[in-house]
């Protein structure tokens, strides 16, 4: 019962962005005599987000180096995707969300995982490999020996995703992670 009302509260959520938009571009509001105003032709709703990736549990701290880091790498895959789907599921709005984790220590600023993930192709991913899930939806990662290495993001030249207001569906998008981002280590 609650998912239905969350899905449906969602899409009332995305179609009062539109309207609000439309309104906005509606110019015979002001006074004019003319009734026609301008037509919305896209709209885009883009999150950007950075979170630090979390320690490994506290029952596995007590691992060796070599034991730790694979679960270490496991988990921050598993934790990137369920905070990925919350927040698509938070803002039904976005139609995009733009990331970066950041390794667990505080002092870091080091990206681990990154990505552009579009909200259409972040529902369709299939592969039981958590690695291969995020891959196939444009998530950028690499991993050397057990452990992560860091990304470096090139310099953007203001890609955007664009938004179809008929279709509400991504009509281009350049931003893919896999252009973006590169590693100074091949995996």
């Amino acid at each position: 019962m609650w998912l239905f009302l969350r899905k449906l509260s969602g899409r009332g959520a995305v179609r009062r962005f539109y309207a609000k938009a439309r309104a906005a571009l509606a110019l015979n509001r002001r006074g004019e005599a003319r009734a026609d105003g301008l037509t919305l032709v896209e709209s885009s709703m883009r999150l950007e987000v950075k979170w630090r990736a979390r320690k490994i549990h506290p029952w596995d701290r007590d691992l060796s180096e070599d034991r730790a880091a694979p679960r270490y790498v496991e988990q921050a895959l598993f934790d990137t995707e369920a905070a990925l789907e919350r927040l698509f599921a938070t803002f039904p709005e976005v139609i995009c969300i733009d990331f970066a984790v950041l390794e667990t220590r505080v002092e870091s600023t080091r990206t681990i995982i990154a990505g552009v993930v579009d909200k259409k192709e972040f529902g369709d991913r299939k592969s039981p490999s958590i690695g291969m899930r995020l891959r196939s939806i444009g998530i950028e990662y690499h991993i050397v020996g057990s452990h992560f290495a860091p990304l470096y993001r090139a310099p953007r030249g203001g890609e955007e995703v664009r938004v179809s207001v008929g279709g509400l569906g991504a009509v281009e998008r350049h931003g893919k992670a896999g252009q973006e981002f590169s590693a100074p280590t091949a995996h």
